[in-house]
């Protein structure tokens, strides 16, 4: 019977205790023990809701509960006189001020209630400001985005404004003076300006500077592809050995961010031995990932390797796969070999 009545009342201390952790813990900060038995040397106290372990650990997480809902409360009335200050201070504020108070009055949080209309003129008088959130909130509620004061007009702004009125070489000294404040978004517009002679006298160099500081100031694959291109093409660095080994190291640091582009390019670089000791096995392998990835030049590649027994074995009908594959993404070389073999697309 004693262990009988230990199974009952252990079945009875579990449940509850799975109790304490889902329900309001305040209906347990009181429990007391009401009872014990005996179960050899031991006895043992509980009561009718845990424990008396459990009645202890219910008193202390009631007690937090209790603290946590006194911080919320605390919390939600800080955020509450923020956001009042916000709405009263919008007007003589700045542009972030302004697009602020819009979001209370859009989503109506915090004590404001929502006004759509409101919400709006406070995004425009925002974007008025040069405030990009606020823009792009207008654009998002379909409201017309009112042009920004010039006083409000940042580098950048008449950058775009006049390479799009064809004033090239005023929005040349625009993005230069941008790019020199550290700005980043300047990088690769201005490299892209020196490297194609737009606005600027055409300068491979300064355009390697620029697209190499875009790669290291964004981590994006795309500018850091384009500085190994440039390496790989000798443009703004003299040709050769040094430069091929700095392509593939761009190349690679592409790759590690899932780049197909960059994966396709380490291929060619093993397939035609710059850079590195040719090795036709090796570049298959970098084929195939940048085909996996989509690339259609990884995938004409791949296909070319399969019909010539480069790397891999000669096999056609791989070959016509992989072909197919890079021609439906849009290569003409592939759509060629296709002909050539007689396979249609």
């Amino acid at each position: 019977m004693t262990s009988v009545h230990n199974a009952f009342m252990g079945m009875i201390c579990l449940i509850v205790l799975s109790g304490c952790a889902s329900e309001d813990l305040d209906a347990f900060a009181a429990c007391g023990p009401t009872g014990s038995y005996t179960a050899g040397d031991y006895r043992y106290t509980y009561t009718t809701s845990a424990d008396a372990g459990n009645c202890a650990y219910a008193q202390e997480r009631a007690h937090e509960a209790r603290e946590e809902r006194r911080e919320g409360r605390e919390r939600r009335k800080k955020a509450e006189e923020r956001a009042r200050h916000y709405v009263s201070g919008a007007a003589q504020g700045d542009a972030n001020m302004k697009y602020t108070a819009g979001t209370y009055y859009e989503k109506g949080s915090y004590g404001i209630g929502k006004d759509m209309q409101t919400a709006i003129q406070w995004y425009r008088f925002a974007a008025i400001e040069n405030s990009k959130p606020a823009r792009a909130a207008l654009s998002r509620l379909g409201q017309p985005v009112p042009p920004i004061a010039d006083a409000y007009k940042t580098d950048i702004d008449r950058a775009a404004e006049a390479f799009d009125s064809g004033r090239e070489k005023e929005a040349f000294r625009y993005w230069l003076a941008a790019a020199n404040k550290g700005t980043i978004e300047a990088y690769d517009k201005l490299a892209w300006m020196y490297l194609n002679g737009r606005g600027v006298a055409q300068n491979d160099r300064e355009a390697l500077k620029w697209y190499t500081e875009a790669a290291k100031s964004t981590a994006s694959a795309d500018h850091m592809i384009m500085v190994g291109a440039m390496y790989l093409d000798g443009r703004g660095a003299p040709p050769g050995q040094a430069s091929d080994r700095q392509a593939l190291g761009w190349f690679k640091k592409a790759a590690e961010k899932k780049s197909a582009v960059a994966q396709t390019e380490i291929g060619w670089m093993y397939e035609h031995g710059r850079g590195v000791k040719r090795n036709y096995q090796i570049a298959a392998v970098w084929y195939r990932r940048g085909a996996n990835g989509g690339d259609p030049g990884g995938q004409f590649r791949l296909g070319r390797l399969y019909e010539m027994g480069l790397g891999l074995p000669k096999d056609s009908v791989e070959a016509v796969k992989w072909y197919r594959e890079a021609a439906k993404n849009g290569s003409n070389e592939a759509a060629d070999a296709l002909t050539r073999l007689g396979q249609t697309s």
